[in-house]
């Protein structure tokens, strides 16, 4: 399981910028997700997740980086932001997933076993 907080749209913000540590609410990550051409709704405008990947690809790299920079390693120790609701600042865990995803595969080619794939 993969969990972004306080959505996914965290994750994909994070290929442009740092997700803002001030956006906790799905509606603020999503409205910007919008503005910044990360998700495309004229395919579906009732379904806004739509991710529009020309805007992703090639970024992996600067999402990791960004996604670093609001988030420790143990989630526990993630600190809560001054606000009446005390929700926690964005974060996500995407960037763990697919680091090992690719190492896993990297291990499979060094084992020979790409046609198990």
């Amino acid at each position: 399981m993969i969990i972004s907080n306080p959505c996914f749209d965290v994750w994909l913000i994070d290929h442009v910028r740092s997700c803002p540590r001030s956006y906790t609410r799905t509606a603020e990550c999503e409205k910007l997700a919008k503005q910044l051409g990360l998700i495309d709704m004229s395919r579906n405008p009732n379904n806004p997740k739509h991710i529009n990947f020309d805007r992703i690809v090639g970024k992996y790299l600067n999402a990791a980086k960004n996604a670093q920079q609001h988030m420790d390693d143990d989630r526990q120790q993630r600190t809560r932001i001054s606000n009446p609701g005390g929700e926690y600042a964005p974060w996500t865990d995407v960037p763990h997933v697919v680091d090992t995803l690719i190492d896993e595969y990297r291990r499979l080619i060094d084992d020979g076993e790409e046609k198990t794939l």
